[in-house]
């Protein structure tokens, strides 16, 4: 009798342990839930609730995940790349910490270490579509970035010729250097006061700066030297040349 009394015993623990064991495990695993939150103010909250426990290293994974998103909508990257990077030591098979991660490299403007956690996200999650275009985004912006090291490099050299600059001057406006597109832009002129594009290209950056006005005569002058032009036509079209302020932007 005190045997099988032992043995239901022995079962009965085994089978606490092993529902334990599972019930902890799924909560190791189970991935953290969608974050959707509908002002700033519930951004801090969740920050002034959660950023104690990473502090002192008591934060779940899941938490530390959410603590980074929480982080990216305040603004605060390199504290969210912080609590994502401790989230994916510990639990390195969710996508979207990766998906994060890329985010906060890709606001820094890291293409190279964007693109390694956009493609482990993809590889996780190959069905996720918006990772794909996220992935092609940074590709483009990186090709982007290495022109513009390689102009810059070349017009150092005053002899460099005259379309270089121009397409340094242009891809400064689709990186949102404003400031120097229009100086670079302003100098040219000074040389070739004969070319519709550099006019539009004015027209675009004097626009983005807000100078209306501005914007408004060099398309003007940018149609004038090429009256058949639809691009252009349309940039005069709406009043400002804030169509060509857009066209080519990411």
């Amino acid at each position: 009798m005190k045997k099988s009394a032992y043995i239901v015993v022995a079962v009965v623990v085994i089978a606490v342990i092993v529902v334990a064991g599972f019930y902890a495990n799924k909560k190791r695993t189970t991935p953290p839930e969608t974050v959707q939150y509908a002002s700033l103010a519930e951004v801090e909250k969740d920050i002034a609730r959660l950023e104690p426990f990473f502090k002192s290293k008591s934060l779940s994974w899941q938490d530390a995940y959410r603590l980074g998103v929480a982080y990216m909508q305040a603004g605060r990257i390199e504290d969210a790349m912080a609590a994502l990077a401790d989230s994916e030591r510990r639990h390195p098979e969710f996508f979207k910490t990766y998906e994060s991660l890329g985010m906060a490299h890709f606001r820094l403007g890291d293409m190279d270490k964007a693109l390694v956690n956009w493609e482990r996200a993809l590889a996780l999650d190959p069905k996720a579509e918006h990772i794909k275009e996220m992935i092609e985004r940074a590709r483009h912006r990186k090709a982007t970035t290495d022109r513009i090291l390689a102009l810059e490099a070349e017009v150092k050299d005053a002899r460099a010729e005259w379309g270089k600059r121009f397409e340094l001057a242009v891809l400064y406006l689709t990186t949102g250097k404003i400031n120097e597109s229009h100086a670079m832009l302003t100098g040219l002129l000074k040389a070739k006061k004969d070319s519709p594009e550099l006019y539009s290209a004015l027209a675009r950056a004097e626009a983005m700066m807000g100078n209306i006005d501005a914007s408004i005569a060099n398309q003007r002058k940018a149609v004038k030297l090429r009256p058949n032009d639809a691009a252009m036509m349309a940039c005069r079209a709406t009043g400002c040349a804030l169509l060509c302020s857009n066209s080519g932007q990411e």
